[in-house]
C-alpha cells in the first residue's frame, strides 16, 4: 500500500498527494476557524467519539461525517475538500497498483 512517505516527492512512480489524516483535518479547521478553532476542533471530537490521538482510516471517516453533518457551512465545506483529498489519494493508490500490476504482467509474458 502506499503510504505518505511514498508520496512525499514527484517522480515516475510517485504522486505529489499525501495521504489525508486527522492532523490534516484540524489544521484545514484552524484555517477557516482561526479564532474558535480550539472549540471547534473538540466538538466535532466529541461527535465523532475520538480522541484526536487516533491515525486509521476509520477515524478519519467519523470526524469527516461529524464535519458533514455540522450546521456551519464552513466546516461542511471543509469535510467536502479533504474528502475529494481523500478520494483523489484513493484513486491515484489505485492507479498505481494497476500500473504495477501491468508491468509485473508484461514482465511475466517477455
Amino acid at each position: 500500500m502506499l503510504t505518505a512517505e511514498d508520496t512525499s516527492t514527484a517522480g515516475p512512480d510517485r504522486y505529489p498527494v499525501s495521504a489525508v489524516t486527522l492532523e490534516h483535518a484540524r489544521t484545514a479547521l484552524a484555517r477557516v476557524h482561526p479564532a474558535t478553532a480550539q472549540r471547534v476542533w473538540a466538538d466535532l471530537l466529541t461527535a465523532a467519539g475520538l480522541s484526536g490521538r487516533e491515525s486509521d482510516r476509520a477515524a478519519l471517516e467519523r470526524l469527516l461525517e461529524a464535519m458533514s453533518a455540522s450546521e456551519d457551512a464552513v466546516t461542511v465545506v471543509c469535510a467536502r475538500a479533504l474528502r475529494i483529498r481523500l478520494t483523489t489519494f484513493d484513486r491515484l493508490v489505485a492507479a498505481r497498483a494497476v500500473r504495477a500490476a501491468l508491468s509485473r504482467t508484461e514482465e511475466l509474458t517477455r
